[in-house]
């Protein structure tokens, strides 16, 4: 038989446990779902406390590319980065050309690079950055790439945020 002590060392244990806050894995809110179709402040439901995906793009979740502004050549190699402004990192989740991955456990990071060779006509690449505890889930806008036109020089690399063009720092 239990003795009243330990029932209640066990249900102050269960208590604890429940009380506990639990991590979010980026595993647990991305992989398997169309990113393409996520949209800032859509219903998120997965983890407990985040009902909504956060309202709005920003740099908490951003997904740049070194691909030129005339484009990309079939067969070249190109990096795609998801990037978070938080300071102590979060999950990422992404999908760069139909590659879907994300940042592992325990997941946060900064920055994370995604390799990609190009083919096909155009690339686009969609990313969702979260982690539990109050800092919610973020979409990043998504990038859109095409090849370049036949005959065109390309000249030298640009980074590309949310479908636009930036030249590169001087």
């Amino acid at each position: 038989m239990f003795s009243s002590t330990t029932a209640t060392a066990a249900g102050f244990a269960c208590l604890a446990a429940l009380a506990a806050q639990v991590n979010a894995w980026p595993s647990s809110f991305g992989n398997g779902r169309d990113l393409s179709v996520i949209k800032p402040g859509d219903a998120f439901g997965f983890m407990g406390g985040i009902p909504n995906y956060a309202a709005g793009n920003s740099d908490v979740c951003e997904i740049t590319s070194n691909i030129p502004a005339e484009g990309f050549a079939v067969g070249e190699a190109y990096t795609f980065k998801i990037t978070t402004s938080n300071a102590a990192g979060l999950g990422m989740v992404w999908d760069v050309g139909g590659t879907k991955g994300n940042s592992g456990q325990p997941g946060r990071n900064k920055a994370k690079e995604v390799a990609w060779t190009a083919t096909g006509d155009s690339v686009s690449a969609y990313a969702i950055c979260g982690a539990g505890r109050g800092f919610g889930v973020h979409v990043a806008a998504s990038v859109t790439v095409k090849k370049a036109a036949p005959g065109t020089q390309q000249t030298g690399s640009y980074h590309r945020r949310g479908n636009q063009r930036r030249a590169p720092p001087m």
